[in-house]
Order: C-alpha cells, then sequence, then structure tokens
C-alpha cells in the first residue's frame, strides 16, 4: 500500500463508492453526497453486530473526497469481554476499539448502554479549494446518519500513505498534525492513556459517558495485540 498523499487518495476515492443504490443522497453547495449502509453482520442473532457505511462527496461528477465508517451494535444485554471477543478476530483496528472501551471506560460506563459504536475507518479527500464545505457536508452527514442512534465516534489519527510502513521516519510528525487537524475539524479529542499516545481520538455522539478519571484496567489485558 502507501505512496504518494496524491496517489493514496486517488486509489481510495476509486475503492470507496459502492456500485449500488445510495441508502440516501443529499446535496449542499453544488455538490452532492452519496451514503451506502450495509446491513449487520452478528455471528450470534443475540450478539454483537457490526456493518459498513460508506460515503463518497462529488461536484460536477469528479469525487472530491470518499470515507467509510464501521457501526458496531450491542445486543440488548451484553458485556463488553463479548464484544473484544467479537471484535479481536477481524482486525487490529477493531481489536484496539473493543480494548479502548473495555480498558478505559469499563463495563460500568459502556458507550453501548447508550447507543452504537461509529469508528471512522477510513477518510481520502482530494486536493482543492473547497475543503471547508467538505469538512461541513462531512459534519452534516455524521449528525444525520449516526447522532440519534449513535453513542461514540472513534478513530485514529493515521496517514494512509504510511499504511503498510509503521516505523517510517516522519510518520510521528504527520500523526501528530492529523491530531490536531482532527480536533479542529471534528472536535475529537484525545482518549486517555497510551491509545492516545498512539492517536486515538473520541467524541460523543447522541451521548457517551466520559471516562473515569483512573482507567479500569491497563489496556491489553485480555489478549497481547498483533
Amino acid at each position: 500500500m502507501g505512496g504518494t498523499v496524491a496517489e493514496v487518495v486517488e486509489r481510495e476515492l476509486g475503492e470507496i463508492a459502492p456500485r449500488r443504490k445510495a441508502s440516501w443522497s443529499d446535496t449542499w453547495g453544488g455538490m452532492k453526497l452519496e451514503v451506502w449502509r450495509d446491513r449487520y453482520w452478528r455471528d450470534r442473532k443475540d450478539g454483537f453486530g457490526w456493518r459498513e457505511v460508506e460515503f463518497s462527496i462529488s461536484a460536477e461528477g469528479l469525487a472530491l473526497a470518499g470515507g467509510r465508517f464501521r457501526e458496531w451494535s450491542g445486543p440488548p444485554v451484553g458485556f463488553l469481554e463479548e464484544f473484544f471477543e467479537e471484535a479481536d478476530g477481524l482486525s487490529q483496528a477493531d481489536h484496539d476499539t473493543a480494548d479502548i472501551i473495555l480498558s478505559v471506560w469499563g463495563e460500568d460506563r459502556s458507550p453501548f448502554d447508550y447507543g452504537t459504536v461509529v469508528r471512522f475507518e477510513r477518510l481520502a479527500i482530494r486536493a482543492t479549494t473547497r475543503s471547508s464545505e467538505i469538512w461541513a457536508i462531512i459534519a452534516r452527514l455524521i449528525e444525520k446518519e449516526f447522532a440519534i442512534r449513535g453513542s461514540m465516534l472513534i478513530l485514529k489519527a493515521f496517514p494512509l500513505e504510511f499504511e503498510g510502513n509503521g516505523a517510517a521516519k516522519g510518520l510521528p510528525k504527520r500523526t501528530r498534525a492529523m491530531v490536531r487537524y482532527y480536533q479542529h475539524r471534528m472536535r475529537v479529542q484525545i482518549v486517555p492513556g497510551p491509545y492516545g499516545v498512539e492517536g486515538w481520538m473520541w467524541r460523543a455522539l447522541r451521548y457517551c459517558p466520559l471516562p473515569p478519571m483512573k482507567p479500569p484496567r491497563a489496556p491489553g489485558r485480555a489478549r497481547q495485540r498483533r
């Protein structure tokens, strides 16, 4: 993977928009937003489930931005240990999401008690003078798609051009710059503890309790991170 920023953006925008009818769409300021929402996939009917929500923002037929969210839904009665077991085998990002919730929030403050957990998985924006407008549309998208049913938005500030080369020179500086940029654009805050050092950030959607001053346990208890 990896490549220059321009190459990564072109690749992401080429892959992000599914070839099917959008779940919903809207238009603002001459730019079109299309959103595709999958059905939940569950290992068990009464267990935790996940789905992907993808979007594309275009103007005059040219894709300007695109991205993907992964949304996790909990059962009426569920435990974070079960969530960890479901998420751990999917990807490193799902493992980290589950471990953050388990280690930082804990069972007594589980975001799933208030709604879904939404991870902003990927985002690509073409170099354009309309960046502020694009971010305004992304904010509207998050509000319309997730605010009613969502509890938490979580993401990791990681520049996609470093994907597959996490030890590359220049990554820490770019990550710090992205953290500051996301704080400005998305009103997110840094996750407490070691995960925050790695660039993990979060914010409440409809409602999510604040993490306790003292985390319930140290991260990585349930399984060694890969």
